[in-house]
C-alpha cells in the first residue's frame, strides 16, 4: 500500500499570492490594533494574531521565491 503525502491548503500558491495575502493581513492588523482598548491587554490579541500570521506569510513567500519546495519550507518551520 502506497502512503500518498497530504498537501496543505495554498501549496500551489506562487510567491506573489502568498505576498498578497500578507498584504492583507497586515492592513487587518493595522485596523484591528485600532480596536485595543488601553489598560486591557487582551484587547490587542487579534491584532497579534493578524500580524505574526503576516510575517508568517512574508516568509513564507520570501523562501518560495528563493526556490524553496513548499515542502521544504513546512519542514523548515516546524
Amino acid at each position: 500500500m502506497e502512503i500518498e503525502e497530504r498537501k496543505y491548503p495554498g501549496e500551489l500558491a506562487f510567491p506573489l499570492q502568498i505576498h498578497e495575502l500578507a498584504e492583507e493581513y497586515r492592513k487587518a492588523a493595522t485596523l484591528l490594533l485600532r480596536l485595543g482598548r488601553p489598560g486591557k491587554p487582551l484587547t490587542r490579541a487579534p491584532f497579534r494574531l493578524s500580524a505574526i500570521h503576516a510575517i508568517e506569510l512574508y516568509l513564507t513567500a520570501l523562501l518560495l521565491h528563493r526556490g524553496h519546495s513548499p515542502n521544504q519550507r513546512k519542514n523548515r518551520l516546524s
